[in-house]
């Protein structure tokens, strides 16, 4: 059984090494100017992405950006379903993490306006999703209000993005602001639902957010002083703000830190890049790859029966005698 998750929810976006926009950079291309054959990625020279008609009008501008890595099974549905938000000032930055074959049109069936609001990254060699998401990101021109993640088997509710920026809209725009929503969980037609994210009941908070991730990175829409604090643009010159590249373990180094800038508070921050819901859903991981049994699982699951997501752990156990037989 294939997963497709629906106004996502899959892997939250850890705050981990960033890359420069150099040899491990992302250099966008407009949908005219990408070609794939048998060998590989044959690139024309790239040109400015011309905006659509509905890019040009004063509704506000939304940059998605789509981490891909061997999606092609279900790119297109999700292409469609961003291609036609209410609304439809979007462009999209799909960042193709080193594929094999690499991310093609080929079958897609999308006309020349739909292409005209794509652009694909190509990258030398693979960085992981993690990286993949920001460095596209910090790769993108200035020329949006809003910015969105999508994995690339997500497919939006039509109104994702309405919902969103209305939301986004309450907050002044110099200020950092995030939206994010629950997820519903379907199967690989999209025609059957299995469940929902947990809902969390605590509001959101800073010291909440040191132990539970309530927002997952695909379903995130933010602005663009979001964005600039993500980046780190938006604190340079900032004497406030200091960062330091080095080795937690590093007692020397930490010592000297310590010293130099007497911190009111140490926080630490332990996010594994390679482990993408350690915190949320952490029973379905741990079943997978085998650190726990499928009576275990089985047990755990119990008390979840009436909601979603234990009917979608059940589903995991069924998957997995299945495969076993």
């Amino acid at each position: 059984m294939s997963v497709v998750l629906r106004d996502g929810i899959a892997a939250h976006i850890p705050n981990t090494v960033r890359l420069k926009n150099a040899s491990d950079g992302c250099e966008f291309l407009s949908a005219r100017d990408y070609s794939f054959d048998t060998n590989g990625c044959r690139k024309r020279e790239p040109q400015h992405v011309s905006w659509s008609k509905d890019l040009k009008s004063d509704a506000p501008r939304v940059a998605v950006v789509i981490g891909y890595f061997d999606g092609q099974d279900y790119v297109c549905d999700q292409l469609r379903s961003i291609l036609d938000q209410s609304h439809s000032a979007v462009n999209i930055y799909l960042c193709d993490d080193k594929s094999e074959p690499r991310f093609s049109f080929d079958g897609l069936r999308l006309d020349a306006d739909q292409l005209s609001q794509i652009s694909i990254g190509v990258r030398p060699s693979n960085i992981g999703f993690t990286n993949n998401f920001l460095n596209a990101l910090a790769s993108i021109p200035d020329d949006f209000e809003y910015f969105a993640f999508s994995d690339q088997d997500d497919i939006w509710h039509q109104d994702k993005l309405e919902r969103a920026l209305a939301a986004l809209a309450k907050a002044p725009a110099e200020k950092p602001a995030l939206y994010c929503a629950r997820t519903e969980i379907a199967d690989a037609t999209c025609e059957h639902t299995l469940g929902h994210s947990p809902r969390f009941n605590k509001p959101p908070s800073f010291a909440n957010a040191l132990v539970q991730n309530i927002g997952g990175g695909n379903t995130m829409v933010f602005n663009r002083a979001a964005r600039d604090l993500i980046n780190l643009s938006a604190l340079k010159g900032n004497e406030s703000h200091v960062f330091v590249k080095g080795d937690i373990s590093d007692a020397a180094l930490l010592k000297n830190l310590l010293s130099r800038y007497k911190p009111r508070a140490i926080v630490n921050f332990a996010a594994e890049s390679h482990v993408d819901r350690s915190i949320h859903g952490p029973e379905e991981i741990t079943f997978r790859k085998g650190w726990i049994s499928e009576a275990a699982l089985t047990t755990l699951v119990q008390p979840m029966l009436k909601n979603g997501y234990g009917q979608y752990l059940m589903q995991v156990i069924k998957e997995s005698d299945y495969e076993s037989h």
